[in-house]
């Protein structure tokens, strides 16, 4: 039995759309330092056109895993990510 390589995929503008989220919240509240910090940042990026069925695609030829550091000016980064991964990718790459 032939064992799957590794992959390891990163999430913020990769998968999801970082940049474009961060802009618009500096745009319409520039008052905010650190827009990552705002509850719900990550939770509800959009994900990059065709990064799901790729990543999907990827997934059945690779033992693929998300590496995304966690922010540092967001506490609820760890589970807003991981939400965004269950909603968009499915529970099972949750564990």
């Amino acid at each position: 039995m032939q064992t799957k390589k590794l992959l390891y995929i990163d999430m913020d503008d990769v998968l999801c759309d970082y940049s474009s989220a961060y802009q618009v919240i500096k745009d319409e509240r520039p008052e905010i330092e650190f827009p990552q910090s705002v509850p719900g940042f990550f939770e509800n990026l959009k994900p990059i056109t065709n990064a799901i069925n790729s990543f999907l695609e990827l997934a059945g030829r690779f033992d693929v895993h998300i590496l995304s550091a966690p922010s540092v000016f967001n506490p609820l980064c760890y589970t807003e990510k991981r939400i965004w991964v269950e909603k968009h990718l499915g529970f099972e790459l949750t564990h």
